[in-house]
């Protein structure tokens, strides 16, 4: 006699409804869309190295483009007891310009997150969608293209204060590297394939500073403005483990077709046969 009991370990399965349109397989190489205050400290560097280019000449003529580095904790700690900047053997760099993130304030009058555990996002429309590639088919019969977006969070705006100092053996020199960073204040600095952010000078302060060696340079202090916006990565990471691509739906017309049949050309075999 054949066993006709139940699989005591069989469970009832429930079919889930799924909605097959929200199902689109992220198979592009777009890059993951984040901004942190790394990248704003990049932009400061990148636009005086690569657009300003701030030059002074040496004791022979020659042109010499001013070194900008960062100013870490070591570094800007031996700044403020020598009032200069010094190598590891001692000597004092000339000319050289150091700056330094001194503040961060958030920017609360162009937008809002609403509620952080649930932030904004906006759709960008992509230049260009491989649903579109050319063929013979969508020449003949009229396929639109498609429209693809994808989806990223609303940033958050801050404004961030750089102090920054200057150092140079003449007073010609500062005056040609201030002229130069005066005249691109208010522009948008940054890499133009990348970001872009506003900037903002008031005030510059040029002074004389002696060491104790008798060693004498200018020396002048000013602050960077900058009005930009952050994108964590942990937070765009969350938001690209969800639907992050959507496309529009395609319209394919298609010619309509008629047939014309002759009523005077008919088949003998389908005539009645005489009875």
């Amino acid at each position: 006699m054949a066993n006709s009991r139940k699989n005591p370990t069989a469970r009832p399965t429930k079919s889930k409804l799924v909605d097959r349109s929200k199902q689109i397989k992220r198979d592009d190489k777009a890059s993951i869309y984040e901004l942190g205050l790394y990248e704003l400290d990049s932009t400061i560097k990148y636009y005086l190295d690569n657009v300003i280019i701030p030059t002074v000449k040496d004791h022979n003529d020659s042109l010499q483009q001013l070194p900008v580095i960062y100013g870490s904790q070591e570094r800007w700690k031996s700044v403020q007891k020598t009032n200069f900047y010094r190598d590891a053997k001692g000597k004092i760099q000339l000319p050289i310009m150091m700056y330094r993130k001194m503040g961060i304030e958030k920017n609360r009058d162009l937008a809002s997150k609403v509620d952080p555990n649930a932030p904004l996002v906006q759709n960008i429309k992509m230049r260009y969608s491989m649903k579109n590639k050319y063929d013979r088919f969508s020449l003949l019969y009229g396929k639109d293209p498609v429209e693809e977006y994808h989806r990223v969070v609303v940033p958050d705006f801050v404004n961030i204060t750089y102090d920054c100092i200057l150092w140079t053996e003449f007073i010609t020199q500062m005056n040609h590297i201030i002229e130069a960073i005066n005249y691109a204040e208010g522009a948008y600095w940054g890499d133009p394939s990348k970001f872009s952010f506003k900037t903002k000078i008031d005030t510059f302060s040029p002074t004389s500073e002696v060491s104790s060696g008798k060693d004498r340079a200018i020396r002048c202090s000013f602050q960077i403005a900058l009005s930009g916006f952050i994108i964590p990565q942990t937070l765009q990471k969350q938001i690209n483990s969800q639907q992050t691509k959507t496309i529009s739906a395609a319209k394919l017309t298609m010619g309509s077709e008629r047939i014309v049949s002759d009523i005077n050309n008919t088949n003998l075999n389908d005539e009645p046969h005489n009875r």
